[in-house]
């Protein structure tokens, strides 16, 4: 209504810059809330990536559990069956979630 008033001359067009303004401010505040997120959830990942280790259980993007057996800059062996000791050579970027961390060899449990 306002716009239509605006559009015949009858209505002052502050008013109508006026009403866009909070929807402006929305949808800044909004990004800005996103990119952080985005932002948060990539120094999380790849700090994760950064803190692989050899014996850690691990699962790739594809779905694939195995332990690490070695850990080079950009890729990652893991061995994905004990018994018939089958190694696949993925990408770091490949690795979804750390499952298990290796206890670290100082510790023993009671």
């Amino acid at each position: 209504m306002i716009l239509a008033e605006a559009a015949k001359g009858g209505g002052d067009f502050v008013t109508v810059v006026m009403m866009f303004v909070p929807f402006v401010i929305l949808i800044l505040w909004m990004t800005r809330s996103a990119r952080k997120k985005e932002r948060a959830e990539k120094e999380k990942r790849e700090e994760m990536l950064g803190a692989i280790r050899k014996n850690d259980s691990v699962v790739t993007v594809g779905g694939i559990h195995g332990d690490v057996v070695s850990v080079g800059e950009k890729h990652v062996v893991l061995r994905v069956d004990g018994r018939k000791d089958i190694q696949l050579r993925f990408e770091r970027k490949a690795i979804r979630e750390v499952a298990k961390k290796a206890e670290p060899a100082g510790k023993k449990e009671d």
